[in-house]
């Protein structure tokens, strides 16, 4: 048997059994990647003021813009050697 709400405006709405909804996937800009970078470096790192996190965070913010810009080949590079030699296989 279908299931009805009355809504604000005394109406009878359908409420179906089962809802499905797609998930989309999160997608992040260089904002939130540059500032979830800030907060795991002084996760580890102390700080002396504010004028350090604000240089902080233009320093990442600067590297994703670069990264958004820039090809997988030019990014190994920046890669620890351990990495490189797992990225490049």
């Amino acid at each position: 048997m279908p299931k009805y709400l009355e809504n604000m405006e005394r109406e009878l709405i359908y409420v179906p059994e089962e809802v499905k909804v797609k998930p989309t996937p999160v997608q992040r800009n260089v904002l939130d990647v540059a500032t979830e970078l800030t907060l795991l470096y002084y996760e580890k790192n102390s700080f002396s003021s504010v004028d350090q996190i604000q240089e902080t965070f233009v320093s990442f913010y600067a590297a994703v813009r670069a990264a958004e810009f820039s090809g997988s080949k030019d990014l190994i590079d920046f890669l620890s050697d351990n990495i490189k030699k797992i990225a490049v296989k």
